[in-house]
């Protein structure tokens, strides 16, 4: 068997072998904290069903889906903005449900 050059070692079993390392891979990082964010407003959007009516859940569900699109439009374009989605969405869940519960008596069950 021949031996592997330094270069080919790098690259054995890459598909693409010029992905970003290093410097340029760090960019990025914000974009999977956004992606994060994003998978924990779902969940924080469907246990609304528990104390909100179903039509709010949809709601909420319908506006995740417009953030998801949005976030995965920004994740290479603009890293550093993804994770400001997951916040907006966060901020209209809680204060929707702050005022369902205070001023339109919602309750658990």
């Amino acid at each position: 068997m021949r031996e592997l050059r330094r270069t080919d070692r790098d690259n054995v079993g890459m598909d693409a072998p010029n992905l970003p390392r290093g410097p340029v891979a760090r960019r990025y990082r914000w974009s999977f904290a956004g992606m994060g964010g994003m998978a924990m407003l779902l969940f924080l959007d469907l246990g609304t069903l528990a104390v909100a009516p179903w039509w709010v859940t949809v709601l909420f569900v319908a506006l995740w889906l417009v953030l998801f699109a949005i976030a995965r439009r920004w994740f290479m374009r603009r890293p550093a903005w993804t994770p400001a989605l997951p916040l907006l969405g966060f901020v209209v869940w809680l204060a929707t449900m702050v005022s369902g519960v205070h001023v339109l008596g919602w309750r658990w069950g």
